[in-house]
């Protein structure tokens, strides 16, 4: 019911930051009400080529301004695209690229900056091997081994939406395609 002073301590007080002000709690940052992602993705483009040419996808960021770093993994079919290749954008000046291909299939990847992210923030390009068979190939976000992960400065997560990137592959081998029928003499007799 009252302050007790015993001697040899000193007196209680307030706890202060540099200001001397003593503050509450750090609230999270705002975002949009009722918008989860709060308009932020992270898109892969898409592209066609042929067999045995080089392809890339563009990697771009929807972004809000306040984000600085991003991870995520992506998944290919590494039957159809060998040798990936990761280069940040001229415009991600400043950034630092970390990144992962030596798992067949998978792509890691990190970027962080001390500036936001820029919206061109990077390619990704792969051969197309000989034997790929024509049609669709999608490389995609993963969450195995880093899961998708956008941050602020202060190490905030981002809420953040992935769009997958297609890569249509044109050329003669064409899956799923049987050929059948008899091989006959002039005459009309069948070959054995």
């Amino acid at each position: 019911k009252g302050r007790v002073d015993v001697p040899g301590l000193d007196k209680p007080t307030g706890a202060t930051g540099p200001t001397g002000q003593a503050g509450g709690p750090l609230a999270p940052p705002e975002r949009a009400a009722g918008d989860k992602d709060a308009g932020r993705m992270l898109r892969l483009g898409s592209a066609t080529t042929s067999n045995g040419n080089r392809v890339t996808l563009p990697v771009e960021l929807d972004a809000r301004g306040d984000e600085v770093a991003a991870s995520f993994t992506l998944n290919y079919d590494p039957m159809k695209l060998r040798n990936p290749h990761v280069d940040l954008t001229a415009a991600a000046g400043g950034a630092v690229l970390t990144v992962n291909t030596d798992q067949p299939g998978k792509i890691t990847v990190l970027v962080d900056s001390n500036n936001p992210l820029a919206k061109q923030l990077m390619s990704i390009s792969f051969d197309v091997t000989e034997t790929a068979a024509s049609g669709e190939t999608t490389v995609a976000f993963g969450s195995d081994p880093t899961p998708g992960s956008v941050s602020n400065a202060v190490g905030d997560s981002l809420a953040i939406r992935y769009t997958n990137g297609v890569i249509t592959i044109t050329g003669p081998n064409v899956a799923g395609v049987d050929i059948s029928g008899r091989v006959m003499t002039p005459d009309g007799r069948g070959l054995r």
